[in-house]
């Protein structure tokens, strides 16, 4: 079958102009920033997402679970818990990583200073991360050469066998 002409295509847009068919944006969400978040479906076909910027900074980014929703790699928005926690693991992984690797190069790195409860659960987020980091480092495979000569273990240019010949017509040094 073939698809509709350019006049059926015409037809139909003053049709949907008649009755008033246009497309609205259906708001889903709003994140700290201010940024806020639509959809649009005007059609049997795939939904459209946007955001509007805020109007005191019409430059800024959405965070990166926005992103991943306005993509289409989410099927659905991020919650506000969800956003806190992800900010929270970044705030407490950051310094945690880099110590983590100061310590094993025995360097000591100062542990950073909170107030209160978040003290406690900090404390307890790197203890628990950095249990987990040992077992999976005692899981994971250790890899090292088997040869003493490091240049062996690379693949030769060209294959060199004892019963052919490498020049034609050279004698064989034995």
């Amino acid at each position: 079958m073939s698809r509709p002409g350019a006049w059926a295509r015409v037809m139909t847009n003053l049709w949907k102009y008649l009755r008033k068919d246009w497309s609205t944006k259906h708001y889903i969400g709003e994140d700290s920033a201010g940024h806020r978040y639509y959809e649009i479906q005007n059609t049997r076909q795939n939904v459209t997402r946007g955001y509007d910027p805020p109007p005191n900074n019409p430059t800024s980014q959405p965070g990166v679970e926005w992103q991943s929703w306005l993509k289409g790699t989410r099927r659905f928005p991020p919650s506000d818990d969800e956003i806190a926690l992800n900010r929270m693991k970044e705030q407490t992984d950051a310094p945690h990583g880099l110590r983590g690797v100061a310590e094993r190069r025995g360097c000591r790195v100062p542990r950073p200073r909170c107030v209160g409860g978040a003290a406690r659960q900090s404390a307890e987020l790197a203890n628990a991360q950095l249990a987990q980091n040992e077992t999976t480092e005692k899981r994971a495979p250790h890899v090292a050469t088997t040869g003493s000569n490091p240049s062996q273990d690379k693949p030769a240019a060209f294959p060199r066998y004892d019963d052919m010949e490498s020049a034609p017509g050279a004698k064989k040094s034995s």
